[in-house]
């Protein structure tokens, strides 16, 4: 099993402390560690940037380069409060010797053809982008990877939310965790009001209705396919959005039996 970041808000993080930190998971780990960066996208979380929001994903590319020089070895050059610069080495150093990498995107086709162009993998989700266009992004993701002269494909990870189960109250058990987890997004994104209760029930029942992973069991299966139809090569699965740990726990072997046994790993 892997260990990795979904995500590392680049611009919020000095280089060489996302380095050291990866660096201890990944002895502790065994170096099983692998990090997918994302460039941020609330304007306050900033206040904790160095850098301006507006840069903010030239910024996430220059700096994945920065933490992946520092994870092979190398002295990379940073700006002092003094005003100069000093040539930082980080430790420990990981096990293995090259970092794996993945931007993270909402479905904006040019983060996808950054990451094919870079040579990153790609992680995403369905939260922005219906599955006609995450098939586009992936295509324009795969022929800028080989336009780069990239080896192989890449790699596109698409986070879906997921609770498998053949419970007949499968919709009513689920709603106060959905409820819960679609306010919480909400609130960063548009003021709540009157239309609220309506806005939650109706973005509810188009995740259990639509292509993710919560529902029956056949009903996950045919999204899989879906997905890997659309090209993608792995999936994440994403179950804490507040359900109680021994029953996303409990669910976890209806989900994995949804995944054919050749693409399971």
């Amino acid at each position: 099993l892997q260990i990795r970041a979904g995500s590392v808000a680049a611009p919020l993080h000095h280089p060489a402390r996302i380095a050291e930190d990866w660096s201890v998971v990944d002895n502790l780990s065994g170096g099983r560690s692998g990090i997918s960066f994302a460039s941020g996208w609330h304007p306050d979380d900033f206040v904790l940037a160095r850098t301006d929001y507006a840069d903010r994903r030239a910024d996430t590319l220059r700096i994945i380069e920065q933490v992946r020089a520092h994870w092979r070895g190398e002295a990379v050059s940073h700006p002092t409060t003094a005003g100069g610069t000093a040539a930082v080495r980080t430790g420990p150093r990981p096990v293995r010797p090259d970092l794996p990498v993945w931007l993270t995107s909402a479905g904006h086709g040019q983060t996808f053809a950054a990451a094919g162009r870079a040579g990153y993998g790609v992680m995403t989700a369905l939260l922005g982008q219906t599955l006609p266009v995450l098939r586009e992004n992936i295509a324009g993701y795969r022929a800028a990877w080989r336009e780069a002269g990239h080896a192989g494909d890449g790699d596109v990870v698409v986070m879906v939310h997921a609770h498998v189960s053949d419970r007949p109250d499968l919709e009513d058990y689920l709603r106060p965790a959905m409820h819960g987890y679609l306010r919480a997004y909400r609130s960063q994104t548009a003021a709540s009001g009157e239309d609220e209760a309506v806005l939650l029930e109706s973005a509810y029942l188009n995740f259990l209705q639509g292509p993710s992973l919560l529902g029956t069991p056949d009903k996950a299966a045919g999204v899989l396919g879906l997905l890997r139809e659309a090209g993608a090569d792995e999936v994440g699965f994403l179950v804490d959005f507040g359900l109680p740990t021994d029953d996303v726990l409990a669910a976890l072997p209806a989900l994995f039996a949804c995944i054919p046994a050749e693409r399971a790993r």
